[in-house]
């Protein structure tokens, strides 16, 4: 799987989790993850209630809270 391809399939996955089961914690940001500190980053200057340019009317809180869940994405058993 292409990095791209894992990617979107995070994304969609963390949508899901965040749409679906509200009750899913996210986890905390993952050190090496550079959509993780710039998220971070910009709900922290511009506060999780800001609504983010180009974020579908989604405010960054959301799309942070969407983006850690994808971070669960492979804690998902695969049926072989």
């Amino acid at each position: 799987m292409s990095r791209v391809e894992q990617e979107s399939a995070q994304a969609l996955f963390g949508l899901h989790l965040a749409a679906a089961h509200a009750e899913a914690e996210a986890p905390a940001p993952a050190p090496g993850c550079a959509a993780c500190r710039e998220l971070g980053t910009y709900a922290a200057t511009h506060g999780e209630d800001h609504v983010a340019p180009g974020g579908c009317g989604e405010t960054v809180g959301q799309l942070l809270r969407q983006h850690l869940l994808g971070h669960l994405l492979p804690q998902v058993p695969v049926a072989s």
